[in-house]
């Protein structure tokens, strides 16, 4: 069974709080608790030391006085390789190249229904755009999974992704 990044995720969130809980337990029934004091950080508001924000009302970012951003795209726009900019981004990276220019790299957090959010189009016909061999895990109607839970899988014997 493959395991994904976000049942991981899950899952250790789960045993966290589940060992949050048992010391709670150990406390109540008399147990030193653990100083944890010495390991809070008060929050430092990074935007204070700029100023207050400034509402921007064409755009997504309302930023202090002095600072801007630039789209630089947005879901649904074709982009160099042929496919569409996906729905949801999540992290992004960018590397230079030697060329000179940047590549920038993205995350998306798509669930398995959303192909209307995907690269290859809600149809998947933007699917021949691409080397197949490079998909990682494929629906049983020959569409890539696109992330999330795949249940289907899970009741059917096969390992989920």
């Amino acid at each position: 069974m493959s395991l994904s990044r976000r049942h991981f995720l899950q899952q250790a969130v789960a045993t966290s709080v589940a060992f949050t809980g048992l010391a709670a337990c150990q406390t109540a029934r008399g147990a030193t608790a653990l100083p944890l004091d010495n390991l809070k950080q008060p929050y430092l508001n990074m935007i204070d030391p700029h100023g207050p924000l400034r509402r921007d009302l064409a755009g997504p970012f309302d930023l202090p006085d002095g600072f801007s951003y630039r789209v630089l795209s947005t879901m649904g726009e074709e982009m160099s390789d042929g496919l569409l900019a996906a729905g949801d981004f999540d992290g992004m990276g960018c590397f230079a190249r030697p060329d000179g220019l940047i590549t920038l790299v993205r995350n998306h957090e798509l669930r398995q229904d959303e192909y209307a959010k995907s690269a290859f189009g809600p149809d998947a016909s933007r699917l021949d755009r691409i080397d197949r061999s490079r998909v990682w895990d494929w629906t049983e109607d020959g569409r890539p999974h696109l992330g999330g839970h795949q249940p289907s899988h899970r009741q059917s014997g096969h390992s989920g992704g």
